[in-house]
């Protein structure tokens, strides 16, 4: 399983007055994350982090991080993942 997270939700207003909350993001976005270059930073745990894929499984589960716990209630980001269904491309994941 490889936990994959989401970007932070923009909130804009529309002409009502209502909030929108329609943001789109690629897939080869979210898996930068397990690029071996980018740092990531936990700042619950406080620490750092470079994550790196060696080798890829026969098969493989991705589960987005879709609820967040807030102070008050939980929130839910309806950020949309645009990727292929067949032939996903990760080499540039794998070192």
């Amino acid at each position: 399983m490889l936990p994959l997270d989401l970007p932070n939700l923009p909130l804009y207003k529309g002409e009502t007055g209502i909030l929108i909350t329609i943001p789109q993001v690629a897939f080869d976005v979210i898996m930068k994350k397990y690029d071996g270059k980018k740092l990531n930073d936990d700042t619950r745990a406080g620490t750092r982090s470079i994550y790196k894929i060696l080798k890829l499984p026969q098969y493989l589960i991705l589960t987005f991080k879709r609820f967040v716990k807030n102070e008050f209630f939980i929130e839910k980001n309806n950020t949309l993942v645009q990727f292929q269904l067949k032939d996903i491309d990760l080499s540039t994941c794998i070192s």
